[in-house]
């Protein structure tokens, strides 16, 4: 690995970091706000049309050359929506999770909401 190249997965690394660290944050008020909270999950198959209406936007959206996070996000939020099963449930929230830093991530990098975390 060159020495650029390190520096930009430095950089890269720090913004993912910067990133969860707003995310840490927000959490913390979550519960200090409504507590941990023990909700039942909501999903299950109901959701099914949800999904299959995301995947058909995702797949209009990738033919005409305009893939938005939008369209990632919600492909990823109905995916989770549909699962009854817990262990895949888990699996796509992370999903769910990943796509939504890495659009915060974006905005950042655009200029458009620069990430500040104080100290």
């Amino acid at each position: 690995m060159t020495y650029d190249e390190l520096v930009r997965r430095h950089a890269t690394f720090q913004l993912t970091n910067n990133t969860l660290a707003l995310v840490r944050r927000e959490r913390i008020a979550q519960d200090a706000q409504h507590g941990a909270g023990d909700l039942p999950n909501g999903t299950g198959p109901v959701f099914w049309q949800m999904l299959v209406d995301a995947r058909s936007n995702m797949a209009i959206a990738e033919s005409m050359g305009v893939v938005s996070w939008r369209d990632v996000l919600l492909e990823e939020v109905a995916e989770a929506l549909t699962e009854s099963d817990p262990e895949r449930l888990a699996k796509e929230l992370v999903q769910v999770a990943a796509v939504a830093v890495a659009w915060r991530e974006h905005l950042h990098r655009r200029g458009a909401a620069p990430i500040v975390v104080a100290a």
